[in-house]
């Protein structure tokens, strides 16, 4: 159960929701730095993603033991859903994201925080619940 909370709230990856969703975000510094495939601490990446050509993908697509995470521009996605950035608010190191996803049935709206630890590390806290963190790393697949 701890993996779906620490997961769910980028568990959104909006691949078609342009339709959908209120794009108001655009690709900031912190949205192009948060670019590229993640997974939460004590997860490898290899087990994750996989590299085909110059596309990253899911090892197993579907799978729920899967916990990482694909960013690309607005675009978020895991191995089950999609979401889009709709909005972001920069308030010094931390960036508060407005996703709107798509999970095959449902389209809801959640929010989050994300801090930069290092080039490589990135905190998200939940927005309604701050003492809630999750770290995630970035792959190099």
């Amino acid at each position: 159960m701890e993996t779906k909370t620490k997961l769910l709230p980028w568990i959104v990856t909006c691949v078609g929701l342009s339709a959908a969703a209120e794009v108001n975000a655009q690709p900031t510094p912190t949205l192009k730095r948060l670019e590229g495939a993640w997974v939460p601490d004590g997860a490898r990446c290899k087990d994750v993603f996989f590299r085909q050509g110059t596309t990253i993908n899911f090892a197993r697509p579907g799978a729920t033991t899967r916990d990482g995470i694909l960013v690309a521009g607005t675009r978020i996605r895991d191995p089950k859903n999609a979401c889009t950035i709709s909005k972001t608010r920069e308030v010094g190191e931390t960036q508060t994201l407005l996703l709107t996803c798509f999970s095959g049935l449902l389209i809801s709206k959640i929010s989050f925080s994300i801090r930069f630890q290092d080039e490589d590390t990135v905190v998200r806290s939940l927005s309604d619940f701050p003492e809630e963190k999750a770290t995630f790393r970035r792959c190099r697949v």
